[in-house]
């Protein structure tokens, strides 16, 4: 099976003013929809590296695991080209991965951030 990588990011729409959850999953296939009301859009272009950092400054501190960013493609066809106009700073994050396929239950979640 293939392994997919999933993304609920929360974010303001001044539009409505109101917080709004974005579902992207990674390329590969068309959308993945785990019910009814909840959709995953394949615009993301690739899944986070992680990196681990024992020292702070050159000083050792606290194991401190980055995910780093995730790329979008955005545009009419993955129907999210209104996103650039929300915002999304200090907005939760919550990151998945799993088999596609496979229920959601089964997915592995990332430790949750912030955007």
């Amino acid at each position: 099976m293939k392994r997919v990588f999933l993304a609920e990011v929360t974010a303001f729409d001044p539009r409505t003013e109101q917080a709004v959850v974005l579902r992207m999953c990674s390329p590969g296939h068309g959308p993945i929809a785990f019910d009814n009301a909840h959709e995953y859009i394949p615009c993301l272009t690739g899944a986070p590296a992680r990196s681990m950092a024992l020292t702070d400054n050159g000083i050792p501190g606290e194991i401190a695991i980055d995910y780093g960013s995730i790329g979008l493609r955005l545009g009419d066809d993955m129907r999210n080209a209104h996103w650039p106009g929300y915002d999304f700073d200090g907005y939760p994050c919550r990151l998945m991965w799993g088999e596609y396929g496979a229920p959601l239950s089964s997915y592995k979640h990332i430790p949750s951030g912030r955007v």
